[in-house]
């Protein structure tokens, strides 16, 4: 061993573990909102690429590399709600938003609730008629 080597070694050591504690000292005191806040901008990016896909809890966990209770208290404390209520409501007004623009001569309801990723007819038009007080083909037959 060289002359000096152990000494650097030693030196590496420590800056090292200074490194470490100065990252974990500065990681946790950063408020667990603002920790979330990249982590739910994350899901919603992954969402919107997914718009017409069923998509769970768990795909979305995977998908990011984090679990699935993160991503609910991240979702809770940005919009409190659970990530999948927060994304079926993103889904309803997209389809809400679609009908609106759509030809009820050459466009049907299911096919654009399938562009958005509803794959149940009855579940989703329960839903729709539930958040805007209207059937979604009522809202087709209005608009055009």
């Amino acid at each position: 061993m060289q002359p000096g080597c152990e000494d650097q070694d030693l030196l590496d050591q420590r800056e090292h573990r200074l490194f470490r504690t100065c990252y974990a000292k500065l990681h946790q005191n950063t408020p667990k909102p603002f920790r979330r806040y990249a982590l739910v901008k994350k899901a919603e990016a992954v969402a919107r690429a997914y718009r017409d896909q069923p998509l769970t809890l768990q795909q979305l966990g995977d998908e990011l590399g984090t679990s699935s209770t993160a991503l609910f208290y991240g979702f809770q404390e940005m919009f409190g709600m659970s990530p999948m209520a927060y994304i079926k409501i993103q889904r309803l007004n997209g389809v809400s938003r679609a009908l609106k623009k759509a030809d009820p001569k050459t466009e049907t309801v299911m096919g654009v609730a399938l562009k958005w990723g509803f794959w149940s007819a009855g579940h989703f038009s329960r839903d729709y008629k539930k958040m805007f007080g209207e059937s979604p083909s009522q809202t087709l037959g209005r608009f055009f």
